[in-house]
């Protein structure tokens, strides 16, 4: 069994995207695969157990009739809430942004990097976001995250803090935010969010390069259905 089954087994229990761009991908569910039913998201369920269609098991079961199961799934705090938020949950570290040279010098705190993040008992994100050696726009306090470059990792707040626009694969910042912001849900809303660390986590890995996450034998996301799924769950 790997990482992604497992993380399946973990949130199978009992139980729109603010502001970055939002690419025409995003809206496609793999094959075989049930629809996350965006349009009945708009309000914040009642406190308990995530609702059972919330979850990925819930997702691809076609079962959505189930009693109680009617209530919308957005249980999270948005992208431009956790910008703003002071502290971040789960340890995460939000810090400061870099200088326009890209450091933290003096007083500015560096938060905890994206690269290699791993809480107890999950998978490690794996590295892909770094920081540039220099602004490239020479602007304070703007300092460029890029992809696979250096060895100088980006900060969880540089990668929700970027513009998609100003990324050159806009989708996979997407896909980095929308693992950020699922991140710091399942540790405040803990244990009522409807996926766990483990389960973010090992969607990103699985998905960032292009690969999919297997949800079950026959049904496997791509990183736009990842994007669209853990989008709905959050505002």
């Amino acid at each position: 069994m790997n990482d992604s089954q497992s993380a399946l087994r973990d949130d199978a229990g009992p139980p729109k995207q603010d502001g970055a761009p939002v690419s025409v991908g995003r809206r496609r569910f793999a094959k075989g695969a049930a629809p996350v039913l965006l349009g009945t998201l708009a309000s914040k369920p009642v406190l308990g157990a995530p609702l059972y269609h919330c979850t990925v098991s819930g997702q691809i079961s076609g079962n959505l009739s189930r009693p109680g199961d009617v209530t919308a799934c957005v249980k999270g705090d948005s992208r431009s809430t956790w910008l703003l938020a002071e502290p971040w949950s789960g340890g995460i570290v939000k810090g400061d942004l870099p200088n326009a040279q890209c450091k933290f010098p003096g007083k500015l705190i560096k938060g905890t990097i994206f690269n290699g993040f791993q809480p107890d008992g999950s998978p490690a994100l794996k590295e892909v976001f770094f920081r540039d050696s220099v602004s490239s726009s020479g602007v304070a306090p703007y300092c460029a995250v890029v992809e696979n470059s250096t060895s100088t990792h980006a900060t969880m707040f540089q990668v929700l803090n970027t513009d998609p626009a100003a990324f050159a694969d806009s989708e996979l910042l997407q896909l980095g935010q929308a693992t950020v912001v699922s991140l710091l849900n399942s540790f405040k809303f803990a244990p009522d969010y409807p996926v766990t660390p483990h389960t973010v986590i090992a969607m990103f890995n699985d998905t960032y390069l292009g690969g999919g996450y297997k949800v079950n034998p026959s049904v496997t996301w791509d990183r736009a259905t990842v994007i669209s799924y853990l989008t709905s769950l959050y505002p």
